[in-house]
């Protein structure tokens, strides 16, 4: 994310050139300086088709480019680094901006790839952002998002590592100074991996964002301080619009906390809840009945899930792609059955320590494989790898 302001002033000119002093004088001298305008709509047409780290110099030609680029930039806040969030603090924090109505995503991510600062010694060692000790390996990517992904199979956020590190350091204080300054038009959030955070916060998000009801999507996996109470905030009222849910490790979270957030969510399409050890098939009936339209379900370390919620989203969920039901130990061949037969869409399921039987496992699945093509369907990529339980 690049912040970028204009100062105030009018830049002063020295213009000491004395050969054609007598021919022209100051005034013509001033106006042959000046760019041509263009139509608004050739200014706009252009910005959008370059890439974002280039817009703080196109906002440099002119006030008119100026004032088209500005609001650009703040569109997307992708955020990868401790010095990056802190900016955009400090610049929020200022009375005097205004371009907070102009964001539409809000994205805060690991740092790109660290290393010993000791393995490195080519690498400039004071890069903003770096943890003392470490440099940045990548760079950082100015014309991304954060959005890129997001409809894709992606895996769960490792907060184990060094360059996560930063994320658990986001403080309410600081998270409610940027929220207020996006009041309007904030679509996206993802504030994965802020685990200081919790129910202020997306009660500040309820109260503050006028437009609450038309969230496309929003991530808060290892936001451990969210509770039930959190959780109605952003259910208060029906959002057809929103489309993409992760509220994985948010342990909290009880069986009528989701359902009745789920209940206001029907336009779902992509929901993680990895972890949420409190609840049961009533969650899953209520996920299968009020959103039909899934295609990513996560159900990883859901313990309490049987073969029971399975056979319901079976039966009630037919656009599914990505399933995961790693580590459901109350499930077995027969409920995942239900999802390998009866889901015509599915390319990727996760099986990994879920009740199917070890020593036929193998045998269970090419009998599923062979179903599926006599029914003309895809094949489908089973994923059974050790995945470290938390």
């Amino acid at each position: 994310m690049q912040v970028f302001w204009l100062p105030e002033k009018e830049p002063v000119h020295n213009d000491n050139n004395n050969n054609n002093s007598n021919a022209i004088n100051n005034s013509s001298s001033c106006s042959s300086k000046k760019l041509p305008s263009l139509p608004q709509e050739l200014i706009s047409a252009v910005l959008d088709h370059t890439p974002r780290s280039n817009l703080p110099q196109l906002a440099l030609v002119s006030k008119q480019w100026h004032a088209e680029a500005n609001p650009r930039l703040y569109h997307h806040l992708y955020v990868t680094t401790p010095y990056h969030w802190e900016c955009l603090v400090r610049t929020m924090d200022d009375p005097e901006f205004t371009m907070g109505r102009y964001v539409e995503s809000l994205v805060l991510r690991p740092s790109p790839k660290l290393a010993p600062s000791s393995r490195y010694s080519d690498v400039v060692s004071k890069q903003h952002g770096a943890p003392s000790g470490y440099v940045r390996i990548e760079p950082i990517n100015f014309d991304l998002t954060g959005l890129e992904h997001m409809n894709e199979n992606y895996p769960e956020l490792e907060t184990t590592q060094k360059e996560a590190e930063w994320l658990q350091r986001v403080t309410p204080k600081d998270m409610a100074i940027v929220l207020n300054q996006c009041n309007n038009s904030l679509a996206y959030l993802d504030i994965g991996g802020c685990e200081l955070l919790g129910d202020q916060v997306l009660e500040y998000c309820s109260n503050t964002i006028t437009s609450t009801e038309y969230l496309k999507a929003i991530w808060v996996p290892l936001v451990r301080g969210l509770t039930p109470t959190g959780l109605s905030h952003l259910a208060t009222k029906t959002n057809p619009h929103l489309r993409h849910v992760d509220l994985s490790f948010c342990l909290k979270i009880t069986d009528d906390a989701l359902i009745s957030a789920i209940e206001c969510w029907p336009g779902l399409t992509h929901l993680r809840l990895n972890s949420l050890y409190h609840i049961t098939d009533a969650s899953i009936v209520a996920i299968a009945q009020s959103c039909p339209r899934l295609q990513l379900l996560y159900l990883v370390r859901c313990w309490q899930v049987t073969n029971d919620g399975l056979a319901v989203i079976a039966q009630k969920c037919p656009d599914l792609v990505y399933v995961s039901v790693a580590f459901l130990s109350r499930t077995t061949e027969e409920g995942v059955g239900q999802l390998i037969k009866q889901l015509p869409k599915l390319k990727w399921i996760d099986i990994t320590g879920c009740g199917i039987n070890s020593l036929f496992k193998q045998m269970i699945i090419g009998s599923w494989t062979k179903a599926r093509l006599e029914r003309g369907w895809d094949n489908i990529h089973f994923n059974d790898s050790s995945v470290a339980l938390l």
